[in-house]
């Protein structure tokens, strides 16, 4: 039989490029009421389609549809039609292991992690350099100077080229890759939470905005009636396998009886190296910690710390709370987590390991650091020590050979609060 001619339809929400193949081409119809694209493969020449393997390019749409049909409509000379076909589609695959952390508190600026992983390569002059996010209604997204970690996207710091409500585009100066990336930018939680917030995430080509890879629907997380503010995570300065201490500091707004526990995650390649209860320093006595001695604090498992209250009276009141404890840094840069966030989970009950368990109320993602990295309290605490012994802010008087004596001062002043903190 003669089949010159093929008409493709698709699926709802598919659709074609303009020249969708050697012998594909897409005007924009559309197979009757149903809204669905058709796409025509015509035969060169007097040959016939049939027994030829046909190629066809498709533009997938952001999820997958309920009907997941092909029809083909085979037309013979003088555009009889000869036969028809259909076939089940493939689904849609969301881009891998994306998912989003942050912790909802109502009217809180807080911080959102961003975790994904691209299986596109790209090919020749291609760049995949745009990360487009779309936020749950209310969501006011930021990407400025100090509120976005690049953590492990390649490159510089991105550029923040859209960023407001609901929206922001980050534009690299260097293309993504196949493999595993994580960012984390601050963002504005309305008000009023929505219900099922959910996100979406894609990976564009520059220039053409061609859409690389994409999850939609990410789910996001439920609101508390919790108010405590964002955790800040500082650090003293330490290289690869060196001792390092670790703070982190949150303040509870409103006053809580709901918590058990809280619960502190470390990325992969650091380890917490509290031995007993007098290695973790906590600042304010009004917590209530558990008593019996030890069993405040569980740290059984590198990777994570558990500091536990008491459950006959486990009233958290309102006011700042800060946790100090050792750590020793990755040993070499080939084990430093590509996905570098740390956790601050708070749980009403003593059994959660991980962020995303039911006992988990309210996980709080920290942007993560590096080894030999400053952190800002330490940088603030250099400054403040050197404003105290040096009241003026411009030194006309020093000349070459003395700014070996500054820099020896800042470097004993650094040491001296490492000291402090590890104490």
């Amino acid at each position: 039989m003669m089949v010159p001619e093929i008409l493709l339809i698709a699926p709802i929400g598919f659709s074609f490029p303009a020249l969708c193949g050697d012998l594909c081409t897409f005007r924009g119809d559309t197979f009757g009421s149903t809204g669905q694209a058709v796409a025509v493969l015509t035969s060169p020449g007097t040959n016939t389609l049939l027994e030829m393997e046909l190629a066809v390019m498709v533009t997938t749409p952001d999820r997958t549809p309920l009907e997941l049909i092909w029809v083909i409509q085979a037309n013979g000379v003088a555009e009889q039609v000869a036969g028809w076909g259909d076939a089940e589609s493939f689904k849609i695959n969301p881009m891998r292991d994306t998912a989003v952390y942050y912790a909802g508190i109502p009217s809180m600026r807080v911080q959102v992690a961003f975790l994904f992983t691209l299986s596109a390569q790209p090919l020749d002059e291609h760049l995949f350099t745009i990360i487009d996010v779309l936020a749950p209604e209310g969501f006011e997204m930021s990407c400025q100077e100090g509120a976005l970690w690049k953590l492990s996207l390649p490159g510089g710091i991105p550029v923040c080229q859209r960023d407001g409500a609901e929206i922001m585009r980050l534009l690299l100066n260097e293309t993504l890759r196949a493999g595993s990336y994580s960012f984390v930018t601050e963002a504005v939680l309305p008000a009023s939470m929505p219900t099922l917030p959910t996100f979406a995430v894609a990976i564009r080509e520059n220039g053409a905005e061609a859409m690389v890879d994409a999850a939609f629907d990410v789910p996001g997380w439920p609101s508390t009636s919790l108010l405590v503010t964002q955790p800040t995570l500082a650090w003293s300065t330490a290289g690869y396998g060196q001792l390092s201490s670790v703070t982190i500091t949150l303040t509870f707004n409103n006053a809580t009886d709901a918590l058990l526990s809280f619960l502190i995650s470390l990325p992969l390649g650091f380890k917490q190296l509290v031995r007993t209860a007098a290695d973790v320093k906590s600042s304010n006595s009004k917590l209530p910690l558990l008593k019996g001695g030890q069993d405040w604090v569980d740290a059984s498992q590198p990777d994570r710390l558990r500091i536990m209250l008491e459950a006959s009276d486990p009233l958290v009141s309102v006011g700042s709370y800060r946790f100090a404890f050792p750590v020793e840094m990755p040993e070499s840069s080939s084990v430093v987590a590509r996905l570098n966030v740390w956790y601050f989970c708070l749980c009403k009950d003593r059994s959660s390991i991980v962020p995303g368990e039911a006992g988990v109320l309210a996980a709080f993602p920290m942007a993560g650091f590096l080894p030999g990295e400053v952190s800002a309290l330490e940088q603030y605490r250099v400054k403040t020590a050197l404003g105290s012994v040096i009241v003026s802010g411009s030194f006309p008087w020093v000349e070459a050979p003395h700014l070996m004596c500054i820099g020896a001062i800042m470097f004993c002043l650094m040491h001296v609060i490492r000291l402090q903190e590890t104490t």
